[in-house]
């Protein structure tokens, strides 16, 4: 499971999320930047969420498609 906590503030939006693989992943976004996406906290897992499978969210700008593997699909180890 994963555990997110969001700050967002006037200038900046800290992320800080505990995944299931027991990383421990932390981003910080402009709270405010219309140009590369609408929502700063919802950018911030997308993103955490593409690192942590190596997988292409649909919709993500700028970002190159890797195919998901059994462990996506499956959850085998």
């Amino acid at each position: 499971m994963f555990r997110f906590s969001i700050d967002r503030g006037g200038t900046f939006t800290d992320v800080y999320a505990e995944c299931p693989s027991g990383k421990v992943r932390a981003l910080k976004l402009l709270s405010d930047d219309p140009r590369n996406y609408k929502d700063a906290p919802t950018e911030a897992i997308r993103r955490i969420l593409e690192e942590e499978f190596l997988y292409h969210i649909r919709g993500s700008p700028g970002h190159a498609t890797a195919r998901p593997t059994a462990e996506h699909h499956y959850g085998a180890t």
